[in-house]
């Protein structure tokens, strides 16, 4: 098509940094066109594609653009400072209260040892609907520890309470990490006879050199 010029519509232009400002400034009057989406909507303004490219090689475009870019920068960089700030507050309030967390100490070894293989059961019947699930028949002296660490940490603890406040928040997943850590330490310290199966949850969040040294011994 030998008289084809190509067109840009003002949506395109202004994908390109123009404002409606630099439109009224830089560029020639439009062209006119029908709305192609409306008949009775109002019409479609185009420029040519050469006019706006000489219009992008002004100084005034130019400076334009980079005022743009660096205010787009200073807000991600705020953006940025805000979240970090965030993260470390929740990182900070965790370690506030680690020093608080307590542990139900009333519990003979067999009595949690049951409570941890009832629980399990429970949890597999009552929320995942399992209904033939025979894990009350379960022996594995490990397995019934790792129920029984994980029944402490549910149940004998301000563990749910605490991860309910920190859920949604900025670093939660972090801090998250950093609270189970201390509280399987704090279980470790007052079920000794839990110790190893707490240092191996302990690992799973936090340091997967130490699960495989676990499984070595």
């Amino acid at each position: 098509m030998k008289d084809y010029v190509p067109m840009l519509a003002k949506s395109k232009v202004k994908e390109l940094g123009f404002s409606d400002k630099l439109i009224d400034e830089l560029l020639p009057e439009p062209v006119l066109r029908p709305n192609p989406h409306h008949v009775s909507g109002p019409p479609m303004s185009l420029w040519k594609e050469a006019d706006v490219e000489q219009a992008m090689e002004t100084e005034v475009f130019k400076a334009h653009i980079a005022k743009r870019n660096a205010m787009r920068e200073k807000r991600q960089a705020a953006a940025k400072k805000a979240v970090e700030t965030k993260r470390k507050n929740l990182l900070e309030h965790v370690r506030s209260i680690i020093p608080e967390i307590e542990v139900d100490d009333d519990w003979t070894e067999e009595e949690l040892l049951e409570a941890g293989r009832q629980s399990k059961h429970d949890y597999e019947v009552f929320v995942l609907g399992h209904y033939g699930d025979t894990s009350f028949l379960c022996t594995d002296p490990r397995t019934l520890q790792r129920w029984a660490v994980n029944f402490v940490r549910h149940r004998l603890t301000r563990y749910e309470v605490e991860l309910d406040d920190m859920a949604g928040k900025t670093g939660c997943s972090e801090a998250h990490n950093l609270y189970h850590d201390a509280v399987n330490q704090k279980i470790a310290e007052t079920y000794p006879f839990l110790r190893k199966e707490c240092r191996r949850q302990r690992c799973t969040v936090s340091d997967p050199e130490l699960i495989r040294e676990y499984y070595m011994k």
